[in-house]
């Protein structure tokens, strides 16, 4: 009960920190990327994980546009 009550306020904190960033930084930010990323370990979690891919899908294509695939944060993920 405990883990299932935390996941609803980490969702709610991170879907207002999402709305904030979207305002004030716009979706293609970096920092609204992490948040994206954030919100999918929360589903993952959960175990909804159609969810979650799309999460984490969203963030790395963010990531890849914004930073480009040479950036050092996107190194790990080239070897995938």
């Amino acid at each position: 009960m405990k883990l299932k009550a935390n996941t609803k306020k980490q969702k709610n904190f991170s879907n207002n920190a999402l709305d904030i960033q979207k305002n004030v930084l716009g979706e293609k930010h970096p920092s609204y990327a992490t948040t994206l990323n954030n919100l999918g370990l929360i589903y993952n979690a959960q175990g909804k994980y159609k969810e979650t891919e799309e999460f984490f899908n969203n963030a790395l294509d963010i990531e890849k546009n914004v930073l480009g695939k040479k950036h050092p944060v996107m190194l790990p993920l080239s070897i995938i």
